[in-house]
C-alpha cells in the first residue's frame, strides 16, 4: 500500500543546484554571454529564494504551512515534489473530498510508520462515541487507510470494515478543496537533500 508523505519546506537547505548545458562550450548564442551553467545556477537560486520568501510570507501573514508531497499514493492529483499549501481548520468544516494531512504512527498495511505525516483525501466522515472521525484514502490506493480503530472503531464502507482518523490527529487541510492547489516539482530539491530515513 502506498502512502504520500509531506515534509516541511522551510527546514530544508538547498546547496546543490541542477546544471543545464546546451552546447559543447556551455555558452549562449550572444557574444560575451555568461556560461549556461552559471546562468542556470543563478536562475535556480533566484527561484529557490523566491519560493522561500513566498513560503515565509504566507506562513507569517496567513498562518499557512507549505509542505512537500513525497509519495505516489495521491497520483494523479499530487505527485512527489509538489508543494501544497495547508491551513489548520476547525475539523467540523472538513468535507468529504477534502485533502487533509494527518500524523500517523502504527502499522500501515504491513509497514510500521512512526510519526509520519500522511496526505490523503477524506472519503467518509462519521462519529464514534462522540469522536469525529475521517476515513481517508490515497487517490491511487485501492483501499482506505487503516486509521485508528482504538479511537474511531470500525465502520462499514462499501462492504469493507475500515477505521477513521480522529479529528485531533489532523494537522491541516490542503487549500483548494477537492482540487488541491499545488506547485509542481519545486519541492523535489528538498526531498533529494533530506537525510536518509527508515523504510516508509
Amino acid at each position: 500500500m502506498r502512502t504520500a508523505h509531506v515534509r516541511p519546506v522551510i527546514s530544508r537547505a538547498t546547496s546543490k543546484l541542477p546544471v543545464l548545458i546546451t552546447n559543447k562550450r556551455g555558452y549562449g548564442n550572444v557574444p560575451g554571454a555568461m556560461p549556461l551553467r552559471r546562468t542556470s545556477a543563478i536562475t535556480w537560486a533566484a527561484v529557490i529564494i523566491a519560493v522561500v520568501i513566498v513560503v515565509t510570507t504566507l506562513h507569517i501573514a496567513l498562518g499557512l504551512d507549505v509542505v512537500v508531497v513525497d509519495g505516489n499514493s495521491m497520483l494523479p492529483t499530487l505527485q512527489t515534489g509538489d508543494l501544497v499549501l495547508m491551513v489548520k481548520e476547525n475539523p467540523t468544516t472538513i468535507s468529504v473530498g477534502d485533502v487533509i494531512v494527518y500524523k500517523y504512527t502504527g502499522s500501515f498495511y504491513g509497514v510500521y510508520l512512526y510519526n509520519v505525516y500522511i496526505i490523503h483525501r477524506v472519503v467518509y466522515i462519521y462519529y464514534n462515541n462522540g469522536v469525529l472521525c475521517f476515513v481517508t484514502k490515497g487517490d491511487n490506493n485501492p483501499l482506505p487507510d487503516p486509521g485508528f480503530p482504538q479511537y474511531c472503531g470500525y465502520v462499514n464502507l462499501n462492504g469493507t470494515n475500515v477505521s477513521g482518523v480522529p479529528y485531533w490527529k489532523v494537522v491541516g487541510v490542503v487549500l483548494g478543496g477537492r482540487t488541491p492547489i499545488a506547485i509542481p516539482f519545486i519541492g523535489s530539491l528538498s526531498i533529494a537533500l533530506r537525510p536518509p530515513s527508515g523504510p516508509t
